[in-house]
């Protein structure tokens, strides 16, 4: 049960890293309509520099992406674990129940 009680451990550790992940996309998916739109909307003269930022934006958003998913196919994983230990220690009761019943059915 130590087993399964460390990956729970590991598994909201990453779900913090991923919820703060997803909080870093959204901020930067914001930031990068806000710069698109001023693109759009913006003299030549500042559409150099905001051209810049935007490309920034977006290399922020790729890296992002790029960690999130190997995150969640690790969250995947310490869950699948945790699964596993759970059915180990509920074939382990099962035993455990077995044995005493066969020990509270014998006649004295």
């Amino acid at each position: 049960m130590d087993a399964a009680n460390g990956h729970y451990k590991s598994l909201m550790e990453l779900d913090q890293e991923i919820v703060k992940l997803f909080g870093d996309l959204a901020t930067a998916m914001e930031e990068k309509e806000k710069l698109q739109q001023q693109l759009e909307s913006g003299s030549s003269n500042e559409a150099a520099g905001t051209q810049v930022k935007l490309d920034h934006c977006r290399v922020q958003i790729k890296s992002i992406v790029a960690e999130i998913g190997p995150k969640l196919q690790n969250f995947d994983e310490v869950n699948n674990e945790i699964a596993t230990c759970l059915v180990k220690r509920k074939e382990e009761l099962s035993e455990m129940a077995k044995i005493n019943d066969e020990f509270c059915n014998v006649s004295i």
